[in-house]
């Protein structure tokens, strides 16, 4: 990949600015590398969950944002491009970021073709914003070419697709603390019960906390609120034990301040007990889990008369292709070729319109890819 940078890519709409002696640094840098005569992509800046402000408080001011660019676009000629605030202050460019985890995506379009590439940067930690004479920005570079996104000027070339990075494993100076982080809800496991710790609401005034909690068992699901003038709580009604299957015995927590008897405050993050395992959470569409990985289970029931089941993985979001070969190597069918969230999924493939025999399965996502064999008799 040649290493020649021509230019940083700016997330706002304009092209300079004046830092001021109280700014506090935190900027989002892409330089575009590998550039053809013509090119078009989009850059994508989504937040993933609750984030908070400069003072720690939850908001919902710094969803993220979606900026254009071309080989018209236009770019300040000298280094720094100031790219997004990574929250601290509005500076008046769009998209600024927050105190939160979000998903970095860009999408090339060639033709008739969307190309995606995402990664996830974690900055919920009160360590941050900076003082005024230290810096946390944060420069990667997406290849056109390649299709992928690198950090900046790496020497190892290793792309960062489909990873999530943290502002504290990327930055020396920046520790993970989240005490000072308005309800941000942590899962401990206590004699396999659920233990439930928070940070306080900032209005003394609240009449105390509601916690959320959503249990999903044998294919249904409920949420309850339990009230507490307490930061802590033990759930003594869900006992924490390990799954028989994918989907069982789930719960899910999240917690907001009782402000009065009709108003909530803002939720804070979600946090899931799948099984034994404690895991953040996204929303209720996709989970966050270092514990995932890519894989490609085998079909059941196999051989099959007509239809199957293929269960896979996903470590991140990402573009997935899943397509039928025959035993001599022609592609007879394309089962799924889109965009999917994280997690656990299963596809139904009928295979009524084609003839007995072996074929394989091939799965493919980011730099994933799996084949499986599988029998059809009829």
């Amino acid at each position: 990949m040649k290493k020649l940078i021509f230019m940083s890519l700016i997330f706002i709409l304009g092209n300079t600015f004046i830092r001021a002696q109280e700014f506090l640094g935190g900027e989002l840098i892409f330089d575009f590398i590998d550039r053809p005569s013509e090119w078009d992509l989009d850059v994508y800046i989504e937040a993933i969950g609750p984030v908070w402000d400069k003072d720690h408080y939850i908001t919902n001011s710094y969803p993220g944002g979606t900026k254009y660019y071309n080989e018209n676009s236009q770019f300040p000629n000298t280094y720094p491009g100031h790219a997004s605030d990574a929250c601290w202050d509005y500076q008046g460019y769009d998209p600024p970021l927050a105190l939160g985890l979000y998903k970095i995506s860009v999408v090339q379009y060639v033709h008739d073709n969307e190309y995606w590439v995402s990664f996830y940067f974690d900055w919920r930690t009160s360590d941050l914003p900076p003082g005024p004479d230290e810096w946390d920005d944060q420069r990667f570079m997406y290849s056109i070419n390649d299709n992928k996104i690198y950090r900046y000027l790496d020497p190892y070339e290793v792309s960062i697709n489909g990873q999530r990075l943290t502002i504290w494993d990327e930055n020396d100076e920046i520790d993970h603390i989240t005490s000072g982080l308005e309800l941000y809800l942590t899962v401990l496991n206590q004699n396999n019960y659920p233990y439930l710790e928070w940070n306080e609401y900032n209005d003394p005034n609240i009449l105390g906390y509601n916690i959320y909690r959503k249990i999903t068992m044998n294919g249904g699901s409920y949420t309850n609120v339990i009230f507490t003038t307490s930061t802590s709580y033990l759930d003594l009604d869900f006992y924490i034990t390990p799954p028989k299957k994918p989907g069982d015995d789930l719960v899910e927590y999240w917690i907001k301040a009782k402000i009065s008897s009709t108003e909530e405050s803002l939720e804070g993050n979600h946090v899931q007990v799948v099984g034994t395992s404690i895991v953040q959470w996204k929303n209720s569409a996709e989970v966050i889990n270092n514990d995932l990985c890519y894989s490609l289970n085998q079909n059941y029931p196999n051989p099959f008369n007509p239809v199957t089941t293929i269960e896979f993985t996903l470590k991140e979001s990402s573009i997935v292709s899943l397509r039928v070969f025959d035993i001599l190597g022609r592609e007879v069918m394309s089962i799924i070729n889109e965009m999917l969230e994280a997690g656990i999924h299963q596809v139904e493939f009928n295979g009524s319109e084609l003839e007995s025999g072996i074929y394989f399965y091939e799965m493919q996502a980011d730099n994933f890819r799996d084949v499986k064999k599988f029998i059809l008799l009829k």
